[in-house]
This record gives C-alpha cells, sequence and structure tokens, in this order.
C-alpha cells in the first residue's frame, strides 16, 4: 500500500481524493454510501486492520481480473515493478528516521514551578525545539490560538496534550516533552503531560505519530510516564517507544 497523501476534511472538499481508496475517521455525508471509502477509529483497532486489508484484497482482485490475457499480465508486472520501486524510493526517504534527532535528552523538560498558566506551559515545552532552531515562537503561538479558538481537541486520553501547528511554521522534524506538577484545566480538559510535534511535510512524521498513538492510549506507558522521577527516565520511555515503531 503506496500512502500518497494525508489531507483534512477542508482539503477533501478543495482537493477531492486522487487515490483508488479513502480511509478516514471522519463521518459525514460526503462520504456515505461511497465505494472507495473505509471509515476506521481514531486509534486503529484489528477491526479497522480487517476492513482495510479486505478492501485492498478486493481493489486487487478487481484489477488482476481485467488483465487475463498474455499482454495485460505483461502490462500488470510491469506497473506493479514501476510502483514498487517508486514505493523503496519513497521508504529510502523517510521510513528510516534518525529518532535521537528528531527527539534529544534535552528536549524533556519537568515543571519547575507551579505558578504557570497553560499558554506559558506550552511555551515552555516548546522552547528546547525553538533554541535549537526546530521551529520558531510563531509555531507555539498558533497552538495556542487554535487551542482558544476550537477548545481541548489536542488534549487525548491519561492528560496527553500533543501540541502541532502549521507544518510552514516548522524548519525540522521534531518532539519535545513536558510533564507537569499536577493536572491543569485546559479549555475543560485536564493536562497532565505536553507533546510538542513539529511536521515538516505530510509524510515524514506519520511513523512518529503513529508510535505516539499507542503511547496516547496505553494506561500502562502512560503509568510509566507518571512514576518517572527525572528527565532521562521520562526521555528513555518516550524513545523506547517512538523508536519501535
Amino acid at each position: 500500500i503506496v500512502i500518497e497523501e494525508c489531507m483534512s476534511i477542508q482539503e477533501y472538499h478543495e482537493q477531492g481524493a486522487q487515490g483508488e481508496l479513502v480511509i478516514t475517521n471522519l463521518e459525514g455525508e460526503e462520504f456515505k454510501d461511497q465505494e472507495n471509502v473505509i471509515w476506521i477509529h481514531t486509534f486503529l483497532r484489528d477491526e479497522d486492520r480487517m476492513s482495510i486489508s479486505n478492501k485492498v484484497s478486493k481493489i486487487l482482485f478487481q484489477k488482476s481480473a481485467d488483465v487475463l490475457d498474455e499482454d495485460g499480465m505483461n502490462h500488470l508486472i510491469t506497473e506493479y515493478e514501476a510502483t514498487n520501486h517508486d514505493y523503496m524510493d519513497k521508504m529510502d526517504h523517510s521510513a528510516f528516521i534518525n529518532h535521537s534527532d528528531v527527539f534529544k535528552p534535552e528536549f524533556v523538560r519537568m515543571q519547575k514551578t507551579q505558578d504557570m498558566s497553560w499558554q506559558e506551559l506550552i511555551r515552555y515545552a516548546a522552547e528546547p525545539l525553538i533554541v535549537q532552531g526546530y521551529i520558531g515562537e510563531a509555531y507555539y503561538k498558533q497552538i495556542i490560538e487554535n487551542i482558544e479558538k476550537y477548545g481541548s481537541y489536542m488534549v487525548f486520553r491519561n492528560g496527553c496534550l500533543l501540541g502541532h501547528a502549521s507544518m510552514e511554521l516548522s524548519q525540522k522534524l521534531g518532539l519535545s516533552f513536558l510533564k507537569l506538577h499536577q493536572e491543569m484545566d485546559v479549555k475543560g480538559a485536564q493536562v497532565s503531560k505536553i507533546f510538542i510535534f513539529t511536521p515538516i511535510n505530510k509524510k515524514d512524521h506519520i511513523p512518529i505519530l503513529t508510535s505516539l498513538t499507542t503511547l496516547l492510549e496505553s494506561n500502562e506507558i502512560d503509568q510509566m510516564l507518571v512514576d518517572a522521577q527525572n528527565e532521562m527516565e521520562l526521555y528513555n520511555i518516550i524513545m523506547s517507544v517512538i523508536s519501535a515503531c
């Protein structure tokens, strides 16, 4: 499977989907009764993987069933080899991420004082990335603006806030983490941990984001973060998760 593009619902309306299969966690009339659309949960479940696998198998069967003569089969093989070569080129470019460059020990912080607003905490969490040139001041300011405008949509289960802004404001793929002294209310949601994530395009960050969803969903890993006593313990826990995916 080659992922052609990840897009927001706004981009979908403006551009349409160019691939053979659309995978979405959004429900709406624009997807109703469309055969090339699969609805999945926000965090991928086993039944979602089965749905995707079955649909892809059906598409491949239908494509191959139309070319049973020798010339047609040769064309199919040539097309497959070209697609596979293109896929491997993409893998060479994006799959082998230098995790130690994305997530460094100095990118992990623990809240030093309790007298900080949630806006100040987001700034504090993003500061290591700003210092090393991954982002500028505009990046964390847009995170704050989006939360103030749209609410606590960046807050996931276990009190994790995954802060992210426009890719145009990011200079380098990076991840930072801040553990709070205690939970803080952010637009009606309780937050105890803040991640700042800085993708630079629509594809290269996907492996890191996939591993982060594992972390955000796991009660066991969350408890390890709660129990960690210092920055290096936190770093080792998070790095073990993102480098395993």
